[in-house]
Parts: structure tokens; C-alpha cells; sequence
């Protein structure tokens, strides 16, 4: 059934179309277009969000993990158990399943240093095979000293307020990267 309108049908809210009118999309909005409009907008504001930052390396630990906390406190935190010897050992080195990467150094039951594999990110923004003098051109405050051991290599101590970055430089390329408190982090050997 088809009804034809006439004038008196009509008034200026509800406007007669006409095949050969123009029609006035803005006079005669659809609520579903708002909602639209609206989802479109949170979506794409979703995806401006940053991701997470990953887990960092600082000059003060990492995440739980910091320089100077026990180790058993910080095993506890995790979720894991912490070797026998660590808690009461001079000096050991303990990896927790937590932190892939990282070996931490403890000292008399407390963390005092972590060395970095390839690829765990630092505050410090220095990696594994990156050029010595990119380091020094980032870092100019960064003490260059000579290797204990091999007398064409180099290590790159950063000192920052609550700890220090150390670098080791072989053949131009940084070789080692690891954080923590002095004196620990400038062992070259570790716990030996």
C-alpha cells in the first residue's frame, strides 16, 4: 500500500523528498551514525596506547630485584627458591626463572650485581656489539679504563646516582653489560 503525501502532510520537522530534491542528510541524522562515530574513535584511540614497556635494567637492579635487597626476600617475591649456598655464601651467582638474561651476583645474602646477555634492555641504552664510540658519543661522562686482563680491550664505567653501568669493550664492540653497586661491579671476574 503505497500512500501519497500531500502539503498538509507535512511540516518543517519532517521534510518532503522527492525523487528530484536534494536531501539534507544533517536534517535527518541517524542515531546508529553517532554510535558508530563514537566506537570508531575509541578504537582508534586504543590503538594509539603505547605497549608496555619491557622490563629495564637500571643502575638500581631490576624489577624486584634490586641492589642491596636480600636475595632470599627477593627469590620469596618471585616465587622461587634460591639456592642453599646464595643466602650464606661470600659470593655466588643465581639466575631466577623470572629474569631470562640476567645472573645476579650476591654477596652475604644480598644482590649486588646483575650482568646482561645480548638483548635485555637497560636505562643506559647500550647492548651487546654496539660500537664503543657510539657508547661514549651517548655517554660522555663514561670513564674509559683499561681491561685488567687483555691489553687491547676496555671497560666503560657509567656512575649514576644509586649505581653504576659497567661496559666491556673488545675489538671496538661492546662484549659485556652488566649494573650494580661497587665494588661487585667492577669485577672482572665475577665471584672467582
Amino acid at each position: 500500500m503505497h500512500r501519497t503525501f500531500t502539503g498538509a502532510d507535512t511540516d518543517a520537522r519532517f521534510p518532503r523528498i522527492t525523487p528530484d530534491s536534494t536531501h539534507d542528510s544533517t536534517r535527518c541524522a541517524r542515531p546508529w551514525r553517532s554510535a558508530l562515530l563514537v566506537a570508531a574513535i575509541a578504537v582508534l584511540a586504543a590503538c594509539d596506547r603505547p605497549a608496555p614497556s619491557a622490563p629495564t635494567l637500571t643502575a638500581e637492579g631490576f624489577e624486584k630485584a634490586r641492589f642491596g635487597a636480600s636475595a632470599t626476600e627477593v627469590a620469596a617475591a618471585l616465587g622461587e627458591a634460591l639456592p642453599a649456598n646464595a643466602a650464606t655464601a661470600a659470593c655466588t651467582q643465581v639466575r631466577f626463572k623470572a629474569y631470562p638474561g640476567l645472573l645476579f651476583m650476591v654477596e652475604k645474602g644480598r644482590i649486588t650485581r646483575a650482568d646482561a646477555d645480548a638483548g635485555v634492555k637497560n636505562s643506559a641504552a647500550v647492548d651487546h656489539g654496539m660500537l664503543q664510540a657510539d657508547v661514549i658519543t651517548k655517554h660522555p661522562r663514561i670513564e674509559v679504563w683499561p681491561h685488567k686482563y687483555d691489553e687491547k680491550a676496555h671497560v666503560l664505567v657509567l656512575a649514576e646516582e644509586h649505581g653504576v653501568f659497567v661496559f666491556e669493550e673488545k675489538e671496538g664492540r661492546i662484549s659485556a653489560v652488566r649494573a650494580g653497586v661497587r665494588p661487585a661491579v667492577e669485577y672482572v671476574e665475577g665471584c672467582s
